[in-house]
């Protein structure tokens, strides 16, 4: 399943290397950041920071490197950090979680679960994690575009439309199902900010949103 999501990313660098406005980051931290599924560029200004991203399409990592040569990049599967325990103080998920799809929605839930581990593992105790995600407004939907994008990548199908691309599978998580899983991975929830509705053709999917979590002992 990986190598249809990478293949996806591939096809598209272009699209994932446009330039944008890099805010700050919303948490106050100091020392050793890492991104996960940073893609070709960061999320927020990288600036004096001592900033790590992690990416499983090489294409994006070199697009980085070239752009952003302070930056120490790796190319990785977020679900196998190659890193020590308490190796970061704050770790940025960024439309990442939904893409970490399996062949059925147990092993979905298996592989989020899996990564979000991970990034418990290597942050030191009590440090945070700032998760922006699109959530499905309820279970039934999450399966409806699951099925649905699963169908359209297996036939190469694209409906551009609907924001349906082909080798793109999505498995939106509910808003309780990720907050069940952080507080099950020793997450503590100290934020959840409603960023925008997510909307395909007027029709309300669900939610985008920030949340701030911090590990705990």
């Amino acid at each position: 399943m990986e190598k249809i999501v990478i293949k996806h990313f591939k096809k598209r660098v272009e699209k994932y290397t446009q330039e944008r406005e890099l805010i700050p980051f919303p948490i106050d931290f100091e020392g050793r950041v890492l991104e996960v599924g940073c893609g070709a560029r960061p999320s927020y200004s990288i600036d004096n920071i001592d900033f790590y991203g992690a990416d499983i399409t090489p294409d994006l990592i070199r697009n980085f490197k070239e752009n952003y040569l302070s930056a120490t990049l790796i190319i990785c599967d977020v679900k196998f950090l190659p890193f020590k325990s308490s190796t970061f103080h704050l770790i940025v998920s960024n439309d990442l979680l939904h893409h970490l799809v399996g062949y059925n929605p147990s092993k979905c839930i298996d592989n989020i679960k899996k990564s979000i581990s991970e990034m418990n593992m290597i942050l030191y105790p009590k440090d945070f994690i700032l998760i922006k995600e699109y959530l499905s407004r309820n279970y039934l939907y999450t399966l409806i575009m699951y099925y649905f994008t699963l169908f359209c990548a297996k036939y190469n199908i694209e409906i551009n439309s609907l924001d349906i691309y082909s080798k793109v599978i999505i498995y939106p998580l509910t808003k309780k199902k990720l907050i069940s899983l952080l507080k099950e991975n020793k997450f503590q929830i100290k934020e959840i900010i409603s960023l925008h509705e997510w909307k395909i053709k007027g029709f309300k999917l669900g939610n985008k949103v920030e949340i701030h979590a911090r590990t705990v002992i």
